[in-house]
């Protein structure tokens, strides 16, 4: 397992910031709207992330994602702390701000794993991981909770090459009176972007059938709302699956065979009704899903081995 060489690391609190007697902040580790910072306390390090736009009221999706803090799952970010209107000094600023302490994970999101590494080209990998992602699932959904911005971008990998959920931000609780529309287009249930979602959990399903596929491609199925020559994928992928496979095909012009059971489990997942698509357990009664996979330790072996020399934590 690569090291973080972080044993030796100072804490720059008068450059770059501090947050409490407890935390404070060593580097910047991911610029957005909602900046995650690396921050150091009692000798260990975690990710924080941090809401500044609005300083004299709380974040919403600050105040939806600390909803969250007590979640427990291997497959699921582990929050440490969450603070409202805290004391942050960064950038040479004094901030009042709200923020969210949760676990490091050292090898970034599966977005920036794809664009470096071969990761998916062996299914056994590919399968490995699509039951983690399905067992963190499972556990929200058995607990209410949909998460409803599930992208690539929002899952991480740990220490222990587990894939960790994170980001919950735009996640529904049942009886909840608002559902946050999501904006992560390409990703997000036909039903979502129509402001009409009844089911969230069934909105949490098309997702993951897009990952999956993308997973598989490193490509999208199809781009929300733009033909492609005179294709229209998505409204082929609704409304007339064979067709979509000869076009994709055509179009991508990539060398990657789709098997029927492959095939079968990813149109069932996407199907524009969220009434007809497929269950939690009819994923995992599929064909495909119930193909070979990785034991932890043989993981353990072919990501060390896949990500040696060609990755680098918060590089």
């Amino acid at each position: 397992m690569m090291n973080l060489n972080l044993c030796n690391s100072q804490c720059y609190a008068n450059t770059l910031g501090t947050l409490d007697r407890n935390f404070c902040i060593i580097r910047k580790l991911r610029q957005s709207t909602n900046p995650v910072f690396l921050v150091k306390s009692d000798h260990k390090y975690y990710a924080m992330k941090v809401y500044c736009e609005n300083q004299k009221n709380s974040h919403k999706y600050f105040l939806n994602e600390s909803r969250f803090k007590s979640l427990s799952h291997k497959n699921i970010i582990r929050y440490v702390k969450a603070e409202e209107n805290g004391k942050l000094s960064f950038d040479r600023q004094k901030k009042i701000c709200s923020y969210i302490v949760m676990e490091l994970v050292e090898y970034g999101d599966f977005a920036r794993l794809i664009r470096l590494t071969s990761l998916f080209q062996d299914e056994v990998l590919l399968r490995t991981y699509f039951h983690q992602l399905l067992a963190g699932i499972e556990y929200l959904h058995s607990n209410g909770i949909s998460h409803l911005n599930l992208k690539p971008e929002n899952l991480l990998l740990g220490f222990d090459f587990q894939l960790k959920i994170a980001d919950f931000s735009h996640a529904f609780k049942n009886n909840d009176s608002t559902i946050f529309i999501s904006k992560s287009k390409n990703y997000r249930a036909p039903e979502i972007r129509a402001e009409n979602c009844k089911d969230p959990q069934a909105a949490d399903i098309y997702s993951l059938g897009i990952i999956l596929f993308l997973f598989k491609t490193e490509c999208f199925p199809y781009l929300e709302d733009t033909p492609i020559g005179e294709y229209n994928l998505q409204e082929l992928l609704y409304h007339s699956p064979k067709e979509f496979w000869a076009a994709y095909k055509e179009i991508s012009k990539q060398n990657i065979e789709f098997d029927e059971d492959f095939k079968e489990l990813f149109l069932s997942m996407v199907r524009y009704d969220p009434v007809t698509r497929a269950t939690l357990q009819e994923i995992k009664d599929s064909r495909w899903y119930n193909g070979p996979t990785y034991s932890n330790e043989n993981l353990t072996k072919q990501m060390a081995s896949l990500l040696k020399n060609s990755f680098h934590a918060f590089s």
